[in-house]
């Protein structure tokens, strides 16, 4: 979870979230950013179980993610957690 900046701004004029095809992460297949009632954001990653990307990887496209949008989210309320989907219909 991670909440906008003060200045923060994730949209553009019509509402749609504002990622570009820049801000990638490797083998990756969807990125996503929802966010609650409460202004917390929610960004989920998915990469297929067989092409996921070791850990120094990860954390490397991590770190440029947050570099792109430092400006606008407040990664330190940010947390982290690693999942596995069991199901995706």
């Amino acid at each position: 979870m991670a909440r906008l900046a003060a200045n923060g701004e994730l949209h553009h004029s019509g509402g749609a979230t504002v990622i570009e095809h820049t801000h990638t992460f490797t083998a990756n297949v969807a990125r996503s950013i929802m966010e609650d009632d409460k202004g917390e954001l929610e960004i989920v990653l998915t990469w297929k179980n067989t092409e996921m990307p070791n850990e120094t990887m990860r954390q490397e496209d991590l770190r440029s993610f947050q570099r792109a949008f430092a400006d606008v989210l407040d990664w330190d309320t940010a947390t982290y957690a690693l999942k596995k989907i069991l199901l995706h219909t």
